[in-house]
């Protein structure tokens, strides 16, 4: 029997809890497999903090640490303070000599030793017995020349900058083989918290300019503060056009739901449907707001949570005094340690919140505090760092549309500037949240949408029974271009909100897959069907397609008279059980509830 193999960074989610993002990792691991082909580009993965983007990059090298020996995989987090240039520069060369030689030689317990465990002699010893292996030319080199006090500070950060793509490079002039390797850098708008010796801002983020043209030794980046990262990192200067973007989304509601699922399974908690799906959407899809109410109600000894009012009084908890409430509390202390006043700052982040959507007129701000405009900017820019603020670049501020974020800086402001008493402050923040109950009226109808939402968006061109659609002929499921819902106006009726539609093409031509989706204990009847013909019709004529799929899922059947009228007009239909056999196909845990 193989031993088991132990994955080389210890994962920060659970694996009974990491949810979703498998398109997302499988789509890492292909174009980290096509290194070798010198056609993977630089890529930034960019979405706010706390929704997973580091466990995938984690998951992306234990499994390019285990499954393959062709590529090299690197992975670096940048710390979240600010570092001298010397202190990054033996970091950095630390983590790439340690996990290079622990991949050449399939060491787990080597690629996870913490830094100041690095013995250099030793792990420099084990690079030179790598006979052949141009990490064995660099590594006492780059080691002799970061310990010397003769080289300038600049000359010692462009080494360890460069050095995965000297590397990767060092065969080419000796006709040999190039060696492919896969970096990976986590958190990267802290890049611009590299600063020389001196106090003066080191010239990182051009130095990494060479470092990631190669595209042999491609730079896969992650970046919270998404305003700082593709705007004043990736969206200007150097690195400027260098970058590919993914975007990292907050969960889908199908897969918070099913987050959901495995915690209230992991702890014994019994959370119903309606109740799940109002939590996930009042978390915005955010697995860290999700996991935190969970473990909420574990705190107060619950068994269950049911109803809105208990999802409201979780919530309430959290933001005024629970993990949620810490964890921004932390951003705060980390980002203004070295800021004399926390007072000033947090009175500047309260009255920039009263901007809404708007941008923050800081000549307004600094006016409403009283401070110098130069002062708001700076303690601004450290927000944007916090990822409490969204930053477009110069003078250009935002506040962040995360709702809880919002509430947390209203009662950390009434809590540690007004002084309030919690109980007050809770309170008033869970009548608050009250009066967004009762919003949700439909929501079981919205979770089965999202359902077949996230089933469109997964289609990938295969072909299925066609007993699925009850049609006699295999059905293809196209990739589509989107899916999204739209409204169609068609001939002689009023308005038709179309639940989902997902379009793409066939050579030149385009089309429609148009889907109704309901959600009744009832049988649909031959009227309705003759409506969605009438819709998908006008939806054809107005966007000019060659053709329109029809699919009508109903959760309790169709009439004698729907099912005959939908033979006529060659139109899918699906229920309960289908649905569930065709999310089992790609992955999806959540099912529809099948009558008994």
């Amino acid at each position: 029997m193989e031993p088991r193999k132990h994955p080389p960074i210890y994962q920060n989610v659970p694996a009974d809890e990491f949810t979703d993002r498998r398109e997302l990792i499988d789509r890492l691991l292909w174009w980290a497999a096509q290194t070798p082909r010198d056609i993977t580009p630089s890529t930034a993965i960019v979405g706010p903090r706390r929704l997973g983007k580091t466990a995938v990059l984690e998951q992306v090298y234990n499994r390019l640490f285990w499954e393959q020996d062709a590529v090299v995989p690197i992975y670096f987090s940048f710390e979240a303070r600010p570092t001298t240039s010397t202190e990054f520069a033996w970091a950095y060369f630390a983590n790439f000599l340690r996990q290079y030689v622990a991949f050449r030689l399939k060491d787990a317990d080597l690629a996870r030793l913490e830094e100041e465990k690095v013995d250099f002699r030793s792990l420099i010893a084990l690079a030179e017995s790598l006979t052949g292996d141009p990490i064995a030319n660099y590594a006492d080199k780059l080691f002799r020349l970061l310990s010397s006090p003769d080289v300038f500070l600049h000359d010692k950060l462009e080494w360890a900058i460069y050095l995965p793509r000297r590397v990767m490079e060092y065969n080419r002039g000796r006709f040999g083989p190039e060696t492919p390797i896969f970096v990976m850098l986590d958190e990267f708008q802290d890049v611009l918290r590299i600063n020389y010796s001196d106090g003066k801002p080191a010239d990182t983020v051009g130095l990494y300019q060479w470092a990631v043209e190669g595209r042999k030794c491609p730079h896969f980046v992650t970046g919270s503060a998404v305003r700082l990262i593709t705007q004043e990192v990736l969206g200007t200067g150097a690195l400027f056009g260098r970058f590919r973007f993914i975007e990292f989304p907050p969960l889908e509601d199908v897969y918070g739901l099913e987050l959901v699922d495995k915690l209230a399974f992991k702890h014994s908690l019994h959370v119903p449907e309606p109740t799940a799906g109002y939590l996930v959407r009042r978390c915005g899809g955010s697995p860290f707001y999700i996991r935190c109410v969970m473990l909420q109600a574990l705190e107060q000894g619950r068994r269950a949570i049911e109803g809105e009012d208990a999802v409201s009084d979780l919530l309430a908890a959290e933001v005024t005094r629970g993990q949620i409430w810490r964890d921004w509390s932390g951003q705060l202390q980390k980002y203004f340690e070295q800021i004399n006043s926390h007072y000033v700052a947090r009175r500047i982040l309260f009255h920039a919140a009263q901007f809404g959507d708007q941008r923050i007129v800081l000549e307004e701000l600094a006016t409403t505090v009283a401070r110098p405009v130069e002062e708001v900017d700076r303690v601004l820019r450290q927000l944007a760092f916090a990822d409490m603020i969204d930053s477009g670049g110069g003078f250009i501020f935002f506040n962040l549309k995360d709702p809880i974020l919002r509430d947390f800086i209203r009662t950390q402001y009434e809590l540690d500037v007004e002084k309030q008493p919690w109980g007050q402050v809770y309170d008033q923040l869970l009548d608050q949240y009250r009066t967004l109950q009762g919003k949700y009226a439909d929501l079981l109808g919205a979770l089965v949408e999202a359902r077949i939402e996230a089933l469109l968006n997964r289609f990938d061109g295969r072909t299925v029974p066609g007993r699925l659609f009850h049609t006699g002929e295999e059905v293809r499921l196209p990739r589509f271009a989107y899916v999204s819902d739209t409204l169609v106006k068609p001939a002689g009726g009023p308005a038709y909100q179309i639940d989902l539609q997902g379009r793409w093409r066939e050579g030149a031509e385009r089309w429609g897959w148009v889907v109704e989706i309901k959600h009744w204990q009832t049988p649909v009847t031959a009227d309705v069907v003759q409506k969605f013909v009438a819709a998908s019709t006008a939806l054809a004529e107005e966007a000019r397609l060659e053709g329109v799929v029809k699919w009508l899922v109903n959760r309790g059947g169709f009439t004698a008279g729907a099912i005959a009228a939908m033979q006529q007009h060659g139109i899918y239909w699906s229920g309960p059980a289908e649905i569930n056999e065709l999310l089992r196909m790609f992955g999806i845990e959540r099912l529809l509830r099948e009558e008994t």
